[in-house]
């Protein structure tokens, strides 16, 4: 199994976010045998909030020795070891124009 780093635009139920708005991206740290058992494990913990995921910006297998900022990095190593981890990280929201 990887640690992936799944980058994701998704749909959030109105008030899931402090800015009220229901779109946003994030990125999730989570494990599969490669990235589409990792998106289809987002997708899947995803539902459990009632939340959808509306695409996938990118996906990339976690790299221990890269510095990803702190965020990113506290989420790598909450998952190292964690084969159950699925773990979302900042969402940052946005408005439709």
């Amino acid at each position: 199994m990887t640690l992936w780093i799944v980058t994701c635009e998704m749909s959030v139920g109105p008030g899931d976010l402090k800015s009220g708005d229901t779109l946003a991206y994030a990125n999730v740290v989570t494990w599969g045998e490669g990235s589409e058992e990792a998106i289809e494990r987002v997708k899947t913990c995803s539902a459990k909030y009632k939340w959808i995921v509306l695409g996938i910006e990118k996906t990339k297998p976690a790299d221990q020795g890269t510095d990803y900022g702190d965020e990113l990095n506290d989420l790598i190593d909450q998952a190292t070891g964690n084969p159950d981890a699925i773990l979302y990280g900042t969402f940052y929201s946005y408005k439709i124009n």
